[in-house]
């Protein structure tokens, strides 16, 4: 009588073996990612504050605010079928509290950094409120290829 027992209790033991060896491999894989996209996104802020803002990493920190703005405008008009047929990043329209919001920055602090990057002529004001920022295609191509390395990386992953 024991010994069917002693089958089922092996059985169990073997596929929580196997269920433990998959959450090993799936949180490998999670962390791989994380490092892969953490890098990624360093390097893209290091680039952009030193190419863009000139190493103002407070006016390279309200550029990614602007850049995910068009990404998000972008993503929307293609997934709701308003994109015009090309694929160029639409540009990032924002105001000054909706920067402030996104970044945590103090509002006074975006508001004199916008009016410095305004003057420089790296974004222009619309209307009262808003800030516009036309999004360089070399830097949505990098991002883009660096993206591509990722979900590279993910179906090696995922293949193991």
């Amino acid at each position: 009588m024991g010994l069917p027992v002693q089958k089922d209790l092996d059985a169990a033991a073997a596929t929580i073996s196997k269920v433990e060896s998959e959450k090993t491999s799936h949180a490998f894989k999670e962390l791989a990612l994380l490092q892969a996209f953490s890098n990624v996104m360093l390097t893209s802020i290091n680039g952009v504050a030193n190419r863009w803002a000139g190493g103002d990493f407070v006016s390279a920190t309200i550029f990614c605010a602007f850049f995910l703005a068009a990404t998000s405008d972008s993503t929307r008009s293609i997934l709701y079928g308003s994109a015009s047929g090309n694929s160029t990043m639409q540009d990032g329209l924002l105001s000054v509290s909706s920067i402030s919001q996104m970044t945590g920055i103090p509002r006074e602090t975006v508001r004199r950094k916008c009016v410095e990057l305004s003057e420089k002529g790296m974004i222009t004001r619309e209307g009262s409120r808003l800030y516009r920022c036309i999004i360089p295609d070399d830097m949505t191509a990098d991002l883009t290829a660096k993206i591509d390395s990722i979900i590279q990386l993910n179906e090696r992953l995922t293949k193991h």
